[in-house]
């Protein structure tokens, strides 16, 4: 085992999930025996609080567990939330305006549930990567002073075509998966509520490993000691990673941290 690192943030979906976005049984595994080796891992995901904490629970994990993408973070073995964030409703309302003129469709997240106009491919992927439906109802009946985070769903196409127009308009939503872009509170990003953990466990962000693979991700692997990407990651992921592992559909990353901390093997 590499000393140096004392804790290992992992992101879920196109990092330690595999295809389908479960979590194999190696994986969760992997992260017990990590833990019992001395490593505390920690998990940094857009995933609901519920779904985190659920694989929190399966791994036996005891670290605070960072969702929706910073905006939640819980004691997984208390259930106290420890940190949460909500959007401002104007920023609501901007975003909801940019995904009406630009047929984006659109999910509302409070700390509970999700919610959507209407069901469709992007809710029924949520839920199930969620294992917590979408919430089929109106928008405009969602209250808008208790939301952690909106989703912006399409092909990969349409929205590598809005990918500047987003980026000037827009510059807090990030592109999360090849087909949704996310944001929640500019105050409440991944290393906002990574950095309040390790401070709260002891650990320096020098002594961190993180994997990971979407754009809402590079801002807190810059400020740790080791940014790891997996092969799929986008390339502002790969940019800044000081070393790239295989494709999360291999369960590269148990695959991974079982070697570099010398676990044992599967």
């Amino acid at each position: 085992m590499k000393s140096a690192i004392r804790v290992v943030a992992l992101d879920l979906d196109g990092t330690l999930a595999g295809a389908g976005y479960v979590v194999s049984a190696r994986s969760a595994a992997t992260l017990e025996a990590l833990q019992r080796k001395g490593v505390t891992p920690i998990i940094v995901t857009g995933r609901t609080e519920t779904a985190s904490i659920a694989l929190s629970k399966l791994s036996h994990l005891t670290a605070p567990v960072v969702s929706c993408n910073g905006s939640v973070v819980t004691d997984p073995c208390s259930g106290a939330r420890l940190l949460l964030s909500t959007l401002d409703p104007e920023t609501v309302n901007r975003i909801m305006a940019f995904a009406a003129d630009n047929c984006l469709e659109m999910v509302l997240w409070s700390a509970d549930d999700m919610f959507a106009a209407r069901p469709t491919e992007a809710t029924s992927l949520l839920g199930a990567i969620n294992q917590h439906d979408v919430v089929i109802t109106p928008l405009d009946t969602v209250p808008r002073n208790n939301l952690v985070k909106i989703m912006l769903g399409g092909s990969r196409e349409h929205l590598d075509s809005l990918q500047n127009q987003l980026a000037i308009s827009l510059p807090l939503v990030k592109r999360s998966l090849d087909v949704f872009y996310e944001t929640s509170n500019p105050g409440a990003t991944k290393w906002e509520a990574l950095s309040f953990v390790l401070d709260r466990l002891g650990f320096a962000p020098e002594e961190c490993m993180g994997i990971a693979d979407g754009d809402t991700d590079v801002g807190w692997l810059t400020k740790i000691g080791m940014p790891v990407a997996v092969e799929n990651a986008r390339p502002a992921v790969q940019a800044i990673a000081s070393l790239r592992i295989g494709h999360h559909a291999e369960d590269s990353v148990a695959k991974f941290l079982e070697s570099y901390f010398e676990l044992p093997g599967r």
